[in-house]
């Protein structure tokens, strides 16, 4: 005869089963859509980042393999969506498209799928690397990144009065950006994987005021997928 707490756990684990049986072809076949899209757009995204800096960073083409994006790009974000509707569906719906969360996911599974992973080991030894060329060498991957929060990031007139004077507000932000991701890949040079959180645990260290203060920002303003 099953005691009551193992008649409470059969009664849990039947509903669940119910669950998944009802729901998880419908749920699956949705997840792949919205990982399509996802990924679509990413890459549009990467063909205007490549368009835009191949000219401008010195060997550039040649440092990571373009030929698979699409496929890495599929498998990243259908990992990501898989993993993000767990995490709402066992959370709740409530903070839950908050784009330090959604950045720091997107970092975690672009880089286990190898997305943009630098292909040369030894980067070429230009004289007076850039500040482009000096991220793009530490993680092509940060450096798509870079221009990528630089699209999400609005500016609005209230944005002026932030901003000293003797600096335009563009090359303030870009600064910002570009200056807080090379400390990050820096950080995460080594890890063939970057940890699923730690970007966010990033934000939250005391000299990334500023990072943290663009990403609430974007997360005031109504949610756009970008």
């Amino acid at each position: 005869m099953p005691t009551p707490k193992e008649l409470l756990y059969s009664d849990a684990r039947d509903r669940i089963d119910g669950i998944i049986q009802s729901s998880s072809v419908e749920v699956r076949r949705h997840l792949k859509t919205l990982a399509k899209e996802r990924s679509e757009i990413t890459l549009h995204l990467m063909k205007e980042w490549v368009s835009r800096y191949s000219s401008n960073i010195r060997g550039f083409s040649a440092s990571f393999d373009s030929k698979n994006l699409q496929t890495k790009l599929g498998e990243a974000y259908f990992q990501y969506i898989q993993y993000s509707f767990i995490y709402r569906f066992l959370n709740g719906l409530d903070n839950n498209t908050l784009y330090n969360k959604i950045f720091s996911f997107e970092i975690h599974f672009l880089s286990k799928t190898k997305t943009l992973e630098l292909t040369n080991v030894s980067p070429p030894q230009f004289s007076n690397l850039t500040d482009d060329e000096n991220l793009f060498y530490i993680s092509p991957l940060g450096h798509f990144l870079t221009y990528k929060l630089q699209k999400e990031y609005h500016v609005t007139p209230r944005d002026l009065a932030a901003v000293n004077d003797k600096m335009k507000l563009h090359d303030f932000l870009l600064d910002t950006i570009r200056t807080s991701l090379t400390d990050f890949f820096s950080q995460n040079v080594n890890n063939k994987v970057i940890p699923l959180d730690s970007f966010r645990e990033f934000l939250e260290l005391p000299n990334n005021k500023n990072i943290r203060a663009i990403f609430l920002r974007i997360e005031k303003r109504p949610f756009e997928l970008i």
